[in-house]
């Protein structure tokens, strides 16, 4: 979250009010946001892992496998950019139509 914040200062071409977080991953600063989301994930990962392995209800065990499924779109959008926003859908890099899908498990 923090360097998602210093994102905001470092490319203020991107307007968060109406541009996905992504965006970020475009341009000479993209590797921070890179970096962001596979932190995230690894956050997603370890919750989910420790809420499986430590708490015996079914609803922690539920929580855990969606947060190790929300973790594993951070890490394919971590490594997959997205397109520019302009970007027509039959355009669409395979790089950008990954991360898009990606960000379906990481929004669950």
């Amino acid at each position: 979250m923090i360097i998602l914040f210093i994102l905001h200062f470092v490319n203020t071409s991107v307007n968060p009010k109406w541009q996905p977080i992504s965006v970020y991953a475009i341009g000479t600063a993209g590797w921070l946001m890179n970096i962001a989301f596979f932190l995230l994930g690894i956050s997603f990962l370890t919750l989910g892992l420790y809420l499986i392995k430590n708490f015996p209800k079914t609803g922690a065990k539920v929580g855990g496998i969606l947060l190790i499924l929300a973790s594993l779109g951070n890490f394919l959008a971590g490594i997959f950019n997205t397109d520019p926003i302009s970007t027509l859908p039959d355009q669409m890099t395979m790089s950008g139509q990954i991360h898009n899908s990606a960000a379906g498990y990481w929004v669950l």
